[in-house]
């Protein structure tokens, strides 16, 4: 991904969503997020996303779950608890992150010594 000259727009190549695409074949925006539909169509995705924070959400551009795994991409690197290898519950069953991409200048707004735990 690669933000323009403008600095305010971020661009999403085609290449960087190789693993949504092996198992996906439409999508929504919600919210101001790309929800990237497998062939379940599972909309406790929307669910997922009506429990994030603000901040969050704001960051959040696209999202994918396929059989209880979840892939993310954000404009700004998101809070530790998102990054691969953690959990969500959802509607009674526990999602995987299994792969979690950014994009952008984080330092400013999500510090590196911000350890996991400091915000859940």
């Amino acid at each position: 991904m690669k933000t323009i000259e403008t600095g305010v727009l971020d661009v999403l190549r085609f290449d960087e969503l190789p693993r949504m695409g092996q198992n996906s074949n439409s999508f929504s925006i919600y919210r101001g997020v790309m929800i990237v539909w497998d062939e379940d169509e599972d909309t406790r995705i929307i669910e997922w996303v009506n429990s994030l924070d603000d901040i969050d959400r704001e960051w959040l551009l696209v999202a994918h779950e396929h059989e209880g795994n979840i892939q993310t991409i954000w404009s700004q690197r998101p809070y530790p608890h998102h990054f691969e290898g953690n959990s969500y519950e959802v509607a009674c069953d526990v999602w995987t992150v299994d792969s979690c991409v950014w994009a952008g200048s984080d330092k400013e707004r999500v510090p590196d010594a911000f350890a996991p735990g400091d915000k859940t």
